[in-house]
């Protein structure tokens, strides 16, 4: 489920962006141990419909649907659901190679996105 929020693409975009760079997350990706994780797979087909331009380790992302990811047997992380009402945002995701499920919640400010709180759970 995506929902688009009031900014539109743009603001869908952004809090894609900040759940990939959430500090939280970053010792998950091991990209320095594991160099075939970069570029980054992201399974999200709203986002990738919507032409979002997201960036990880330095490179665009690689959007591929969920079937694609799981066939190809590497490594994706997978957007599960971003909710966006009344200036709060709700993002659920999977990075199955570490057994990570998380959710980030954000918070609109007068011009931009931010992180309010994160949790993960190993699987």
């Amino acid at each position: 489920m995506f929902a688009k929020p009031e900014g539109g693409g743009r603001d869908l975009e952004t809090i894609a962006q900040l759940t990939l760079d959430v500090e939280q997350l970053q010792p998950y990706f091991h990209v320095e141990t594991f160099p075939e994780r970069s570029p980054l797979v992201v399974v999200a087909p709203a986002l990738s419909e919507q032409g979002a331009k997201l960036q990880k380790f330095g490179r665009p992302v690689v959007f591929k649907t969920r079937e694609e990811a799981v066939e190809s047997g590497g490594p994706y992380f997978e957007f599960k659901e971003i909710a966006v009402e009344s200036g709060r945002a709700t993002v659920r995701f999977e990075y199955p190679p570490e057994g990570i499920r998380g959710e980030i919640e954000l918070a609109q400010t007068e011009a931009s996105w931010k992180v309010v709180a994160a949790r993960l759970v190993e699987r």
